[in-house]
C-alpha cells in the first residue's frame, strides 16, 4: 500500500502496560504449569496424530439489481436476494461442484461443510468450506462456477422488471490450523506442549477478551500501515498530514472512512479539520444511520431532487449529509447515479472524505467504502476483538477493498 508509517505507544505508556501484564501474570503462571503438565502427554499424542494442514476456502459474491430503480419494490429485491442465497447451496450448484472436483464430493458432505453467510438485506454474501487446501479451493470455485451458471440461466425469478444478476465473485484461502509436528521423541513434544499451554494459560487469562489496544495488538493481526496517537499528534492529525500518501494517483482525491467496532464519522470530521491549506468536505455515505446529520443531501442530489450547492452544511468543517433516506442503503450504493454525485462533489473540493457504515454489520459499510480512491479503517482501541479485525480485512481482501491504513482510536 503506499502509505507505511506507523505508530508505537510512548515509552511510558510501553512501561506501564509492561507492569501491568507482569502483575497479572504473577498468580496465573502455576496455575498454567500444573495445566499444562496433565494436558502434555495426551496433547503430544494427538499432535503426532494429526500432521494435515486445513484451511478454509472463501468466496464473495456481490450481486447488484438490474431493470428499474422502484423503491417500493424493495420486497421483491429482498425475495431474490434471499433466493440467491438459497440458491448456492441447493443440489442444482453443489451436485455439479461436487462431481467436477478431483477426488469427487458427495453433496451430503458438501453440505455438512459448507458455511453461508449473509447480513440482512445484502447484496453481499460469501460461502466457504473448509479442508484440504487444493480440495476445498477447487470446491469452492467448483461452487461459484455452477451458481454463475444457474443465475446466467435464470434460476432466479425476476419481480415487477426487477432482476438480480452476479457482479463479481472473488476468491480467497487462508491456514485454519497447523498439526505437523514431524519425528520428535514424544517427551520432547509432551514438554514443548507444557510450556504451550502454561503460556497460553497465562495469556489468556490476562487478555481473555481479547480486545485490541494498541498499534502493537494490530500489528499482530495485519501488515497494513497502523496509525495512532503519539508525539503529540491525534490518529486524526497524522492522518489529515499524510493525504496525499493514501492513494497512488494524485489525481484521486476521494478517502473512504469505514470502521470496525467504530463509527467513522467524527473520526473523518477530526480529519477534515487538520487539513491545512486544501478545500475538503465530510460526505455521509451512511445512509442507514446517517450520524452526520438528517435533511437533503448526497441522495437528494443523485436522485436529481437538488443540488450540490443546496445541501452542503458550513461549520467548523463543511459536510454534505447522507440525505434520504432510502429503504435500501446497500441496493441504492450500487446505483450509478450515487457514483456520479459523489464524482461531481469531487471536482468541487481538493479532498473528499467519505464516511461509510461499519463493516461486518451490513454490506452498504463495504460497498460504501468502495466508492472511494482509498479506503482507511477505524477500530475503536479496547471495543474491537481481534477476530472482529480479522474477519474486517479478510472481507476488504475478498472485495477487492484497497485499505491503505488503519487508524486506532
Amino acid at each position: 500500500m503506499p502509505l507505511s508509517w506507523g505508530c508505537l505507544p510512548e515509552e511510558g505508556t510501553r512501561l506501564n502496560t509492561l507492569k501491568s501484564v507482569l502483575r497479572r501474570a504473577t498468580k496465573h503462571v502455576i496455575v498454567g504449569l500444573i495445566l499444562g503438565a496433565l494436558l502434555g502427554a495426551a496433547g503430544a499424542s494427538l499432535l503426532l496424530l494429526t500432521a494435515s494442514k486445513e484451511y478454509r476456502a472463501t468466496g464473495a459474491v456481490v450481486l447488484e439489481v438490474v431493470g428499474g430503480e422502484n423503491v417500493e419494490k424493495v420486497p421483491a429485491i429482498d425475495a431474490m436476494i434471499a433466493s440467491a442465497t438459497s440458491l448456492i447451496t441447493s443440489p442444482q450448484v453443489v451436485d455439479p461442484a461436487g462431481k467436477s472436483v478431483t477426488p469427487k464430493i458427495g453433496t451430503d458432505q458438501i453440505l455438512k461443510g459448507l458455511s453461508v453467510n449473509t447480513p440482512a438485506q445484502s447484496l453481499v454474501f460469501w460461502f466457504s468450506f473448509k479442508g484440504e487446501e487444493k480440495q476445498s479451493e477447487a470446491l469452492v470455485k467448483a461452487i461459484g462456477t455452477a451458481f454463475q451458471k444457474e443465475v446466467d440461466g435464470g434460476a432466479i425469478p425476476s419481480y415487477g422488471g426487477l432482476s438480480i444478476k452476479i457482479k463479481t465473485i472473488t476468491y480467497s484461502k487462508e491456514l485454519l490450523a497447523e498439526g505437523e509436528v514431524g519425528k520428535m521423541s514424544l517427551a520432547l513434544v509432551a514438554g514443548a506442549i507444557c510450556v504451550f499451554i502454561a503460556a497460553s494459560y497465562v495469556f489468556v487469562r490476562i487478555l481473555l477478551d481479547n480486545r485490541v489496544r494498541t498499534e502493537s495488538d494490530l500489528a499482530e493481526v495485519t501488515d497494513e500501515a497502523v496509525i495512532g496517537a503519539g508525539g503529540g499528534e491525534t490518529a486524526a492529525a497524522k492522518v489529515a498530514a499524510g493525504l496525499k500518501y493514501l492513494v497512488e494517483d494524485s489525481s484521486a482525491n476521494i478517502i473512504a472512512f469505514t470502521g470496525v467496532g467504530a463509527a467513522s464519522g467524527e473520526f473523518a470530521k477530526e480529519v477534515a479539520r487538520n487539513v491545512a491549506g486544501k478545500s475538503v468536505v465530510v460526505v455521509d455515505l451512511d445512509l442507514g444511520q446517517r450520524p452526520l446529520g438528517d435533511g437533503k443531501g448526497l441522495v437528494d442530489v443523485a436522485t436529481g431532487e437538488a443540488k450540490l450547492a443546496d445541501v452542503v452544511v458550513d461549520g467548523d468543517v463543511k459536510v454534505v449529509p447522507a440525505g434520504g433516506p432510502v429503504p435500501n442503503p446497500a441496493e441504492f450504493l450500487t446505483r450509478d447515479a450515487v457514483k456520479r454525485a459523489l464524482e461531481g462533489v469531487a471536482l468541487e473540493y481538493d479532498w473528499v472524505l467519505v464516511t461509510a457504515s461499519a463493516l461486518l454489520v451490513t454490506s452498504a459499510g463495504l460497498l460504501g467504502a468502495q466508492l472511494g480512491d482509498a479506503a482507511v479503517v477505524v477500530v475503536k482501541a479496547g471495543k474491537t476483538s481481534r477476530e472482529e479485525v480479522r474477519a474486517a480485512l479478510n472481507l476488504a481482501e475478498a472485495s477487492h477493498l484497497d485499505v491503505a491504513a488503519i487508524a486506532i482510536v
